[in-house]
């Protein structure tokens, strides 16, 4: 499972996304990268092996925009690369995403995509994502939109965050089967896929649901919609425990937690890499 974060708000947006990453880090990762936002064109770091590697470049930076995704990886489709390290952008750099989960149907989206002319410079289908979202963006009006077009289109299990370069004060994301967490804090609004990212900064929390999507803006301007479009109120949470209790959820003990998470933990395992419908199984790296 791989780690997302994003970040719109006042603080030093480098500090925010390097100490999200490194809160996920448990989890253990090959590769991890950074987009920053604002100021001129976009700031891209990607950096082999542990997120100290990536540190070491984007410290060298002098930031002042607030807006920022970021992202760890544990490869699936494509090695081990600098070329499949996250943040991806599409073809004509309109576009920068970070996405958790698999694409089912990337070779014929892929396909198409070749076919409009688009070159791509790895493997993963999070790169193919990046190129359909940037395709529909030069018919629709807005980013939304045509993420919206995206997900209609593109098959399996995702969390994602994506920024129009033209647009950069606004992160939109997006999610099915694969956890999203938004923190609403005093200096602005961060997004992760582990909680474990977010408690240091905020703990005023909303878990996304499945079929949901966020924008999010400047001020702590935040909207959450289905995937048809229509807005939804959703009641923040107030998580009062520390990050291992967090971590625990309601059980007393880690080991007591994960024996009774085994049937979720498969059955997400198993997310975008079968078929139900064909009992055909994909799994990344190994066609």
């Amino acid at each position: 499972m791989c780690g997302i974060i994003a970040y719109n708000g006042t603080k030093k947006v480098d500090s925010v996304l390097l100490n999200a990453l490194k809160a996920m880090e448990y989890r253990g990762y090959d590769s991890a990268g950074v987009a920053v936002f604002g100021g001129g064109n976009p700031v891209l770091h990607r950096a082999l092996g542990e997120v100290n590697n990536l540190s070491e470049q984007v410290l060298q930076e002098s930031f002042t925009s607030g807006v920022g995704i970021g992202h760890t990886r544990w490869a699936t489709h494509g090695g081990v690369s600098l070329d499949n390290t996250h943040p991806h952008y599409s073809q004509d750099e309109s576009v920068y995403l970070v996405h958790n989960g698999i694409i089912e149907n990337f070779t014929e989206i892929k396909s198409f995509l070749e076919k409009e002319g688009v070159s791509f410079y790895g493997q993963t289908d999070t790169e193919i994502l990046a190129n359909l979202v940037a395709y529909h963006l030069k018919k629709e009006d807005s980013l939304v939109s045509a993420l919206k077009k995206t997900l209609k289109e593109a098959r399996g299990a995702y969390g994602l965050a994506v920024v129009e370069v033209a647009n950069p004060n606004e992160i939109v994301v997006a999610k099915n089967g694969s956890p999203i967490i938004l923190g609403v804090a005093d200096h602005g609004l961060i997004l992760a896929s582990d909680v474990n990212a977010i408690i240091p900064y905020t703990r005023d929390i909303l878990y996304m649901q499945d079929g949901e999507m966020a924008i999010l803006r400047e001020n702590n301007d935040y909207q959450i919609l289905n995937f048809q479009g229509d807005a939804k109120d959703r009641p923040l949470e107030h998580v009062d425990h520390d990050i291992g209790m967090v971590e625990k959820g309601d059980f007393e003990y880690f080991m007591l937690k994960e024996i009774y998470e085994q049937p979720a933990v498969i059955y997400n395992t198993a997310r975008g890499r079968i078929n139900y419908d064909t009992g055909e199984v994909k799994l990344g790296g190994l066609e």
